[in-house]
């Protein structure tokens, strides 16, 4: 993003607090992702070169194309069945990046997770878990 430029991806409440403290800022644009792997998504999007509207509108479209999902749970078989209800309607047709970020107290290794995935989704998905590091959702989940 050019000198003097700022682009700003937020989730959920911090998106309106971004938006507000926007107004009236030439050079500062706002894009509200709507999950944690879809801001993750759209990051990987930025065009540090770019100009901050144009940069945040190609980073709204990215972030605007993951489906998300949050599953919570105590222990890994509540995470993992919580998965298991959750990815199969986000994943539609066809070949897909299913990005977990597994949260603070989880309590569950994200290569764990990654396998999980890999039994629930089987070969038409590629897989990317991390640690997230959020205190909730315990799993978030994106599907591009």
């Amino acid at each position: 993003v050019a000198p003097a430029q700022a682009v700003v991806v937020a989730v959920g409440a911090d998106a309106a607090d971004a938006r507000e403290a926007a107004v009236g800022r030439e050079g500062v644009a706002v894009v509200e992702a709507g999950s944690l792997p879809a801001l993750v998504a759209a990051l990987v999007e930025a065009d540090p070169d770019g100009e901050a509207r144009d940069v945040a509108a190609a980073m709204a479209e990215v972030a605007g194309a993951v489906r998300g999902a949050e599953v919570a749970g105590a222990d890994a078989q509540a995470l993992r069945a919580g998965l298991a209800g959750a990815l199969p309607p986000l994943l539609g047709r066809g070949p897909a990046l299913v990005t977990v970020l597994v949260g603070a107290g989880a309590g569950v290794d994200p290569a764990v997770v990654e396998g999980w995935v890999r039994e629930i989704a089987g070969d038409a998905v590629e897989v990317e878990a991390h640690h997230g590091g959020q205190a909730a959702p315990a799993l978030a989940m994106g599907v591009e």
